[in-house]
């Protein structure tokens, strides 16, 4: 079996061919070599890519695409990761899960209580 990072490379990576065959079809892929340092170039072509890495991503409907704070995309694996907690008196609880489209939802079984700071920096 291959590895899980294996498998997300080679995923992403067709929907990344497959966003530039798009772009190809309709017309729309550069045939000159791109240079972010040219004077007076636009975000034509970054644009374009990231509206055809999101359709194809939307097609694949298991990777995501996102833009973060920064306007930065990222292209995400559909990962999910369950939060519990584990102590000898109560045993596991379930917190709760987070994934990419959702970020953290807790879970209705939890209550999240505010504790007292075991320090303090300072005067009292």
């Amino acid at each position: 079996m291959e590895s899980v990072t294996s498998e997300i490379v080679y995923n992403s990576a067709k929907i990344i061919a497959a966003a530039l065959a798009d772009m190809k079809t309709i017309g729309t892929l550069p045939t000159q070599s791109w240079n972010c340092k040219n004077a007076g170039s636009s975000n034509d072509t970054r644009i374009a890519f990231n509206k055809a890495v999101e359709t194809a991503a939307a097609r694949d409907s298991t990777y995501i695409f996102k833009v973060d704070k920064h306007e930065v995309p990222i292209l995400t694996a559909p990962v999910k990761i369950d939060i519990t907690r584990k102590n000898s008196s109560d045993g596991v609880t379930d917190i709760g899960e987070w994934s990419p489209e959702r970020l953290f939802q807790q879970s209705p079984t939890y209550t999240q209580k505010k504790i007292k700071r075991f320090f303090r920096v300072g005067e009292e």
